[in-house]
């Protein structure tokens, strides 16, 4: 359903557009996860993921996150495990809140060889009326650059094998933000709307899936595959995002998200 409110004045817009498509949301089966594994990235989070300089809003989402101790939410190192990775990464990553451009809520820098990291940097001035949901979804996209983007130029070898889709895409396009986010499209989309919907789930919010499912495009609406997709079904996808970031539809209609407003400063 697209997100929910009334049509009593002043109450939230319901877009009119349909459900996503049946994009299946994949259960993980936790009991035959590697726990060693995930005890490793807890460790790998513990000591190599910095926010501490980001404001407090950020850290608390990040926080919930990194939480392993539910094993039916699994945390953010559950997108790791998804990304085929049979060990924890082998960068830091620093999370650091930063003015850019207006098209832009969030950048991964590339890999510095120097200080073996990447930074994320996410302009919370465009996060005054969002979500955690919202920030849940682009701390995920902004895990999936980090990651894909530092194996790429760690290994580029290796990588030709591990990331045939990534290469193939970069081969392509010539953009390395292009092909990650075409990456991203094609294996884990599903998965990251899980994490979300976990994530939601940890927190006592309406469990609709296809949110979800439209917040794990969030970041992806530049791409060939998005773009694809009918007029509508962008639109609605849209909306179910902006809903989450901001408040409002694509018409710029108030509508009620299913996330709690961060009152983020």
């Amino acid at each position: 359903l697209p997100p929910t409110g009334g049509s009593s004045p002043g109450s939230a817009h319901v877009p009119e557009h349909p459900d996503l498509p049946e994009d299946p949301i994949l259960t993980s089966d936790l009991a035959e996860l590697d726990l060693s594994l995930l005890m490793a990235l807890e460790t790998w989070g513990q000591e190599h993921i910095n926010d501490s300089t980001a404001p407090q809003c950020v850290q608390d989402v990040m926080r919930d996150l990194k939480d392993i101790t539910n094993l039916s939410n699994g945390g953010m190192y559950m997108v790791l495990i998804t990304f085929e990775s049979d060990k924890e990464p082998e960068y830091n990553w620093n999370i650091i809140n930063g003015p850019l451009p207006p098209e832009k809520n969030a950048q991964t820098s590339n890999y510095d060889e120097d200080t073996k990291s990447v930074t994320t940097t996410i302009d919370m001035a465009k996060y005054s009326n969002a979500t955690d949901l919202a920030l849940a979804a682009t701390i995920y996209h902004e895990l999936a650059h980090a990651y894909l983007g530092t194996k790429l130029k760690v290994n580029p070898l290796l990588s030709r094998f591990e990331l045939e889709d990534l290469i193939l895409a970069f081969d392509s396009t010539y953009d390395i933000n292009l092909a990650i986010h075409s990456s991203i499209v094609n294996k884990y989309t599903a998965n990251i709307a899980e994490m979300l919907r976990n994530y939601a789930a940890q927190k006592g919010y309406e469990l609709n899936d296809s949110v979800f499912m439209a917040l794990a495009w969030k970041g992806l609406t530049d791409t060939k595959e998005f773009k694809a997709f009918d007029a509508d079904l962008q639109t609605a996808i849209k909306d179910y995002i902006l809903a989450e970031q901001s408040g409002i539809d694509s018409q710029g209609r108030p509508a009620k998200p299913i996330g709690a407003k961060m009152n983020c400063q």
